[in-house]
């Protein structure tokens, strides 16, 4: 299990910003270096709500995994039976997801790195 370049795929985008999915689409290959390729993809960043950490056009690498302890394209906060999607830009509010709408709150994965593009 050692760490290597490899090649991952660009699935397709993402909105910063709430309610928005990833649209799985071919948008190339871009480096990492990762020990497990497979569970890896890129996404690109559309929208200014994880500004300054995230920024419109950046590629952000995701593992695959279905739960997470904290961090996404919005911080992700869990406080008892709720969630709390928290962005980093302040002209955007936190959401709170509880109740009935937990049950609609799709992870894909966790975001561990991200480039700019110039």
């Amino acid at each position: 299990s050692r760490y290597t370049e490899s090649q991952i795929p660009v699935v397709g985008t993402v909105r910063a910003g709430y309610g928005a999915l990833a649209f799985e689409e071919d948008y190339g290959k871009e480096y990492a270096c990762v020990k497990d390729p497979e569970n890896y993809f890129f996404l690109v960043v559309k929208g200014d709500s994880m500004e300054p950490r995230i920024s419109d056009g950046d590629l952000a690498l995701v593992h695959r995994q279905n739960t997470l302890d904290k961090g996404t394209l919005k911080k992700y906060i869990q406080r008892g039976n709720s969630v709390i999607l928290h962005p980093f830009n302040p002209a955007y509010e936190e959401m709170v997801i509880k109740g009935e709408e937990l049950d609609h709150l799709y992870i894909a994965g966790k975001v561990v790195e991200t480039k700019a593009k110039w």
